[in-house]
């Protein structure tokens, strides 16, 4: 019955943290998603994420040598993968459904294609602490750090990724330059979180996290305003 309790503790701690962002960024849209399509995304994100590690884990026979290399294993191991699976699922999935009709959709499946991954890589992680620890209130701390900062974190280059994808879908740029800048700025960031924290310099990390938060929160506001804006020239229409 103990282990019941634990393992639902747990389990509480691990989706308790996406569950509430999904939530905060599907409410900063004011033309909500519909339930379905958020749903969907986490579901497949999370499916991404899993063929991801099979594929890294289970296929490919990758060199110890590059695990032991601080910037292959933080860039190319790490970093550029993970962004491109966020990616496929935003790019090939989310952007093609009918629901994604407006530039802020790309903020809020960005997020919901990042939180999607964290919420698969925080099981995984939450399965290896309590292996490696016998004393709860140890486990229930390294999921609740994972829970404050890396599951937002996730989310974060979600959403830069998603505001590319949302303006080159909706207005008129180059394509191509976007595509890029949608899988290489996220990329840039995660890299930079790995990196300092295998190099011992994990206390960077929370530099890199306030700055994404600014851009987050930053982001959000432009989108919104171009939302009212909508608002106001549909309702100047009407009034004619």
């Amino acid at each position: 019955m103990e282990t019941q309790i634990l393992l639902l503790l747990y389990f509480i701690l691990v989706i308790g943290p996406p569950v509430i962002l999904a939530t905060i960024f599907v409410r900063l849209d004011i033309f909500r998603e519909p339930l379905r399509a958020v749903v969907l995304t986490l579901i497949i994100s999370y499916a991404a994420t899993s063929i991801f590690g099979e594929i890294k884990y289970g296929i490919l026979d990758i060199p110890d040598a590059w695990y032991d290399n601080n910037f292959i294993n933080s860039l190319f191991l790490i970093a550029l993968p993970e962004e491109l699976t966020k990616f496929f699922v935003l790019y090939f999935y989310c952007a093609r459904i009918r629901a994604f009709n407006e530039p802020m959709d790309g903020l809020v499946y960005g997020s919901l294609s990042g939180l999607g991954f964290a919420i698969n890589e925080a099981f995984g992680y939450a399965y290896l602490y309590q292996e490696e620890s016998s004393e709860v209130i140890e486990v229930v701390d390294s999921i609740l750090m994972r829970g404050l900062i890396a599951v937002p974190g996730h989310a974060f280059d979600g959403i830069l990724m998603g505001a590319f994808i949302g303006v080159m879908i909706f207005r008129k740029v180059n394509k191509s330059l976007f595509i890029l800048l949608a899988i290489l700025v996220p990329t840039i960031f995660h890299f930079l979180w790995d990196f300092s924290i295998y190099a011992g310099y994990g206390g960077f990390v929370y530099l890199i996290y306030f700055i994404q938060l600014i851009i987050v929160v930053l982001l959000f506001r432009r989108f919104r305003n171009l939302q009212k804006s909508k608002i106001r020239e549909e309702e100047l229409k009407i009034n004619k």
